[in-house]
């Protein structure tokens, strides 16, 4: 993933983290704050290393259907209504700066 505005790992890392971020909301909110799935992803914000995205994605397939499809639903409204990281991450954008 290449990004011409500058770094595309960069960007790239922040989407992700975002992502967890908001996973780590919901998937407290609907599991618990001591399901695998809330421990997983405390621990990928907390040092984002490469393993402890996989063992986050692992805890997050090794759930129950339903409620795998309740939390990726909530965390997509989240991202999807976030305009903030949507602009940061629109390539154009960046060189001219938020407008907000």
């Amino acid at each position: 993933m290449k990004n011409v505005a500058g770094g595309g790992r960069a960007v790239e890392r922040d989407a992700t983290l975002r992502f967890f971020v908001a996973l780590g909301k919901v998937s407290t909110r609907l599991a618990g704050a001591e399901s695998g799935i809330a421990r997983a992803d405390a621990n990928t914000v907390a040092d984002p290393q490469p393993a402890k995205f996989v063992a986050a994605q692992d805890e997050l397939a090794g759930l129950d259907d339903d409620l795998r499809d309740q939390i990726l639903h909530e965390v997509h409204q989240q991202m999807s209504r976030d305009v903030s990281a949507i602009w940061d991450n629109m390539m154009a954008a960046k060189p001219v700066g938020r407008p907000n």
